[in-house]
């Protein structure tokens, strides 16, 4: 499933929750306080195996099975894939597109 996701700079994150799909190719984009969004990249995210990583989270649904996703970042601009502050992987280890 190919998505398209803007973290804007003032929440300094990005949630997706409900996911239903295992794998995500993913288009980030940065929106800051002033002027227009800058792309980030393009990412394939394998929710399951970053499930195993403890770094996004898959919970039952009455419907089935669904993922929670939360990108962060970092005052330096880096991008990180983090439930809670730690662990966290850096997303550009995400087989970046």
């Amino acid at each position: 499933m190919s998505r398209r996701w803007t973290l804007n700079e003032r929440h300094g994150y990005y949630v997706a929750t409900g996911l239903r799909e295992p794998v995500v190719d993913l288009d980030l984009a940065f929106r800051p306080v002033v002027g227009p969004d800058e792309r980030v990249g393009r990412y394939h995210l394998d929710l399951d195996a970053l499930v195993e990583r403890d770094v996004v989270t898959r919970r039952a649904t009455p419907e089935g099975e669904v993922y929670d996703v939360k990108i962060v970042r970092d005052p330096d601009g880096s991008y990180w894939l983090a439930v809670r502050s730690s662990p966290r992987v850096a997303l550009s280890t995400c087989s970046a597109r």
